[in-house]
């Protein structure tokens, strides 16, 4: 069982499909069609703003801006998938752009080998409606955090 975190500045250094890999060289190719991927709640492109600058910046080139001001030097992730249209996940919004993140780590599961069939994503918006069950997204509140356990008994 593997748990990660997938913000997009992970995305876009790959986390997840680093993990599939690895998992695919430890069990093989096989273990990532039955594979069972489930994913909380997290931000939406309804509510998801994100700047294209950035975005071009972390997808298309080699630097992904971090939390703390520097930046971390990585093959891109649009080099990595070129079959994926990076592009289409960045969604026009009002006065600017919205980040669909859940259809972008679809597209990097599915490049992974992993059954869509056996991809489980929450429907909740941790922006717009994720505060009154307790999945707190910072960039509603900078303040509130929320954590995830997984607990899992072995017969």
């Amino acid at each position: 069982m593997w748990l990660v975190h997938s913000g997009w500045r992970w995305t876009a250094k790959d986390i997840l499909g680093k993990t599939l890999r690895l998992t695919k060289d430890l069990f093989g190719k096989k273990a990532l069609e039955y594979i069972n991927v489930q994913i909380a709640p997290f931000a939406k492109w309804c509510c998801y703003e994100f700047s294209k600058d950035t975005f071009m910046e972390a997808f298309f080139s080699w630097i992904v801006p971090e939390i703390n001001k520097t930046k971390s030097i990585i093959e891109p992730f649009s080099s990595r998938y070129s079959n994926i249209n990076c592009l289409e996940y960045l969604l026009p919004c009002w006065d600017g752009f919205n980040l669909d993140h859940e259809w972008l780590l679809r597209a990097v599961l599915k490049a992974n080998w992993v059954n869509e069939n056996n991809i489980n994503i929450s429907p909740m918006c941790t922006i717009c409606e994720g505060h009154d069950y307790w999945y707190y997204s910072s960039r509603k509140d900078p303040s509130k955090r929320f954590w995830v356990l997984i607990f899992n008994r072995w017969s």
